[in-house]
């Protein structure tokens, strides 16, 4: 925990960029709303005392889920070759945002969901009614909804089952969708998976909980939990899954193609797996850093200054 005698900038525990498929060009747009939503006040007086990071920890029952309030225009770049750069005209009130291999998810302040891009397995087509949404996902082709009641809704290609919702899930707070599996985090700390388990990715390990922050890679899971550990299970090709020994006051984590990503409490980064573009060498000396995200191949941190 951070010296009680210090302010403290408290951090949501949250998901990475879902990758898409290797050497695509991405839509780099997922930028860490929870952090600009911050004031510039509380930042800088939270670098002026030293604080560390803290993150808001629930020992029973993790907090339900909250749309975001701060909305804005959306901006895409890079391939288009199925539309995916296209922004809807007229599109505005948007607080959250996705990319997938060849789609955009957009998650508007109403609650509601707009997706433009390739359309070839139904991913654009968005379940009729479908209204009180108050996260997103994607996936390579298919598309994750998260609803203020707890319930959650998956539409697009299902060539592994990524997108049959296990019957009666609830309680779910957050969501996260690899390249044919997804995730959700339950209220309860516990974690459930479905879709393709060829590398075991959607197969939890037997007896986690205490689960606060869920991420999934191309072909592997990451799992944050309370205690400030890390759990990673699935394809283990690249080491993505070979968790460092001693790892520990984790507050964040991102999952790329085939690398992983911690951001400590103390501002630090850590990351294992592939290193083909040095995606898992952090810059020597990197610290104050608040948010973190995993692209296919490469790694975003945010600082405080």
């Amino acid at each position: 925990m951070a010296d009680e005698s210090k302010k403290a900038l408290i951090v949501r525990p949250s998901t990475a960029i879902t990758p898409t498929r290797p050497g695509a060009k991405r839509i780099v747009a997922e930028m860490v709303s929870a952090a600009l939503q911050r004031s510039e006040k509380q930042m800088r007086e939270a670098k002026e005392s030293g604080a560390r990071l803290e993150v808001q920890r629930h020992p029973n029952l993790l907090s339900p889920p909250e749309r975001p309030t701060r909305s804005g225009k959306v901006v895409t770049w890079g391939d288009n070759d199925k539309g995916q750069s296209d922004v809807p005209a007229n599109l505005s009130g948007v607080v959250a945002i996705a990319a997938g291999a060849g789609h955009t998810v957009a998650l508007r302040q109403d609650g509601t969901a707009v997706v433009w891009g390739g359309n070839g397995f139904d991913i654009t087509t968005v379940p009729a009614g479908l209204s009180g949404v108050v996260a997103i996902a994607a996936g390579a082709f298919y598309s994750v909804a998260l609803r203020q009641d707890g319930t959650v809704l998956a539409w697009g290609w299902d060539l592994s089952g990524q997108t049959k919702v296990p019957a009666g899930l609830s309680g779910v707070v957050a969501i996260a969708a690899g390249f044919y599996h997804t995730l959700a985090l339950r209220q309860d700390g516990t974690v459930v998976a479905w879709g393709s388990g060829k590398a075991s990715q959607a197969i939890v390990p037997a007896g986690l909980s205490g689960v606060m922050a869920i991420a999934a890679g191309y072909y592997h899971t990451v799992a944050l939990r309370q205690d400030g550990s890390v759990v990673a299970w699935g394809s283990n090709n690249d080491g993505q899954t070979d968790v460092p020994a001693g790892l520990s006051g984790v507050v964040a984590i991102a999952a790329g193609v085939s690398h992983t990503v911690a951001l400590r409490q103390d501002g630090t980064v850590v990351a294992w797996g592939s290193n083909e573009y040095g995606q898992t060498d952090p810059p020597v000396g990197l610290s104050g850093v608040v948010v973190i995200a995993a692209g296919e191949w490469h790694t975003v941190a945010l600082k405080l200054d």
